[in-house]
């Protein structure tokens, strides 16, 4: 049996694992790191940055820049009216009104963009609005954003580990991508694998078959070693002895949270079912900004309560901010006049609003999302973060017990969630034997918490950062030597 490639794509970080039966090899991904940011930058020469160089030189480029909109003709459409849109003109004596007409529609383009930042591709491989985008006069489809990301890692791992051309390979997906459409989750998840098989055939992985990523710690942990360790002496996932056991995985990804109940007996491990959400960490770092950073840019409930009486529609403002990739379109006389005259008719806010003014001016809503998510990671482990953005006058200290109240809700749907998901198996979380927490989102203490409050002490350790991708390398060995088998549904994976 040849090597296991293991290829984690994910939403906010990605990472490749190598594992030739005795022990992973480690691939450095750049700067000594194993793990990539999935950030791809293109500048205006089409010069490609990776990982922490593509968020390092959109920083840089963006410092305290000026965003300056023109709108500019994107075309005319005809717009066909239906046969009764005018019935209550009947008998007015008028022409008898057009069943057509032509509108002219106009887009909206930054003149000083010095290059575009392509984060969280895999939360939109699912969507139906988001097929490519304008750049420079090309247009980059989302697929080749992802192969090039992929190929990246590709590039990376083949200049380490040669002989890797020649493995079997796994690539994670999540039980469920992210689907706000409206053609259902099939569809979604139908339409995501077909672009992610497009992009690995592109990147040359075209061997590459998927494995769920919820799945993959199991794997990781019968194997041992997995506990923290970059490089360590394993061997192939034992049979357990005895009794079945029955282990819940719960992946807390950047862009979604899957369960997967896995029933573990002798010498075979049976998936028996998957479910998945999107309720990643990017929605708590969301929850953060809207919590204890719109307080302080007057986008507050009781603030806007206050200004929503003067009919400016402050309002449609909050999610445009809330998403940093579509602040810049806020840059306009439109919008920024509205928070001037918020200013005036509410004086006691107006330092308030002059800072969400700054914020769309100076382009810093990347900077203010990356700033939030650095400080939920450093709450991990300290009791207080600071944010600081002198930039657009915005300092804040957060605390760990903030953060936790902001999670309340959260938590409240995701425990709800994972006992219905036990439930509907037949084993509620009383038969579950084993738990294992994976994703960085799950090392935030109030979800440790809650997670052993449903299941005391029945959490195992295991690296929430490298279980999933050594989990991928495995899947990719066992497949390659035929152990990997579907039973309808349900995956099987016989250890003998």
């Amino acid at each position: 049996m040849g090597l296991g490639f293991g290829i984690d794509f994910g939403t906010t970080n990605s990472t490749v694992c190598i594992y030739d039966g005795q022990e992973f090899l480690t691939v450095y991904l750049e700067n000594e790191q194993i793990t990539m940011p999935s950030l791809l930058y293109v500048d205006r020469e089409f010069r490609p940055f990776f990982g922490e160089a593509a968020r390092t030189r959109f920083l840089a480029d963006n410092e305290g820049r000026r965003i300056q909109l023109e709108k500019y003709e994107v075309g005319t459409i005809e717009i066909v009216l239906g046969d009764n849109a005018f019935e209550s003109m009947d008998h007015t004596g008028f022409d008898p009104a057009p069943t057509s007409y032509d509108a002219s529609v106009t887009g909206v383009t930054d003149l000083n963009l010095p290059g575009f930042l392509f984060a969280g591709s895999k939360r939109l491989l699912g969507q139906t609005v988001f097929e490519s985008v304008q750049l420079f006069g090309r247009r980059f489809r989302l697929v080749a954003v992802v192969s090039s990301l992929l190929k990246h890692l590709l590039s990376r791992t083949t200049g380490q580990v040669p002989q890797v051309e020649n493995a079997s390979i796994r690539v994670g997906r999540p039980v469920n991508y992210e689907c706000p459409g409206t053609d259902g989750q099939e569809g979604c998840n139908d339409r995501a694998i077909d672009r992610m098989r497009e992009a690995l055939s592109y990147a040359g992985l075209k061997s590459a078959e998927f494995f769920l990523e919820p799945i993959a710690p199991v794997l990781a942990w019968m194997a041992g070693g997995s506990v923290g360790d970059r490089v360590s002496p394993v061997a192939d996932p034992q049979p357990r002895a005895g009794r079945g056991e029955n282990v819940l995985v719960l992946d807390f990804g950047g862009g979604t949270l899957d369960f997967s109940l896995v029933r573990i007996a002798a010498n075979r491990i049976e998936v028996r079912d998957n479910d998945g959400y999107a309720l990643g960490g990017d929605i708590i770092t969301e929850m953060l900004i809207r919590d204890h950073v719109f307080p302080l840019i007057g986008f507050d409930e009781e603030t806007l309560a206050e200004v929503r009486p003067h009919n400016l529609e402050v309002d449609e403002l909050v999610p445009l901010i809330l998403n940093w990739r579509t602040t810049y379109m806020l840059n306009q006389p439109e919008y920024l006049n509205r928070l001037r005259e918020a200013m005036r008719v509410l004086p006691s806010a107006a330092h308030r609003f002059n800072r969400a003014r700054l914020l769309i001016v100076r382009n810093y809503s990347y900077h203010l999302f990356h700033a939030v998510d650095l400080a939920k990671q450093r709450l991990t482990t300290e009791a207080v973060a600071e944010v600081r953005l002198p930039a657009v006058d915005i300092e804040l200290s957060l605390m760990r017990e903030e953060m936790e109240s902001s999670l309340a809700t959260y938590l409240s749907s995701v425990t709800t969630k994972i006992s219905a998901f036990c439930r509907s198996d037949g084993a509620g979380p009383d038969q579950v034997d084993s738990v294992i927490l994976t994703g960085g989102t799950s090392l935030i203490p109030a979800i440790q918490e809650s997670i052993q409050e449903l299941f005391p002490r029945r959490v195992v350790p295991i690296d929430p950062f490298q279980s999933i991708v050594k989990g991928f390398a495995i899947a990719a060995r066992l497949g390659a030597d035929g152990r990997l088998s579907q039973d309808g549904d349900r995956l099987i994976i016989d250890l003998e």
